[in-house]
């Protein structure tokens, strides 16, 4: 499993990026998959619609049909899109991104009248 801080830095990125009119999926061609996979690295809201639109069970398939072509490099691009949206999905499912959720926190320098956080003074 990815770091958090590498998870967060994906999702900024992600999150900085249009979504690319590209990504309509017109045919079931390994390679119209595979770039709309790749696509949907670069954009949140285009891994999302990818994902919605069962692009994970589709892009396995593209990359079984990739390689029975021998069209070795779709086939790792669709591999890495793969990965990279495997991630994106596993961290949006995650807890970890809702602050504070079942977290107890403990007086700490708060217990002392402190406010300010400052746990020296």
């Amino acid at each position: 499993m990815p770091d958090t801080a590498t998870v967060k830095q994906a999702l900024s990125r992600l999150a900085r990026r249009p979504a690319r009119d590209s990504l309509l999926l017109t045919g079931e061609d390994y390679r119209t998959v595979v770039r709309a996979a790749d696509d949907a690295v670069e954009s949140v809201a285009a891994a999302v619609e990818f994902l919605d639109a069962d692009g994970l069970d589709r892009l396995e398939t593209a990359i079984g049909a990739a390689d029975e072509a021998g069209d070795h490099a779709a086939a790792r691009r669709g591999r890495r899109a793969r990965d990279a949206l495997t991630d994106f999905r596993r961290a949006v499912r995650s807890d970890q991104f809702h602050s504070g959720r079942g977290t107890t926190l403990g007086g700490g320098a708060q217990g002392d009248g402190n406010d300010t956080g400052d746990t020296y003074g």
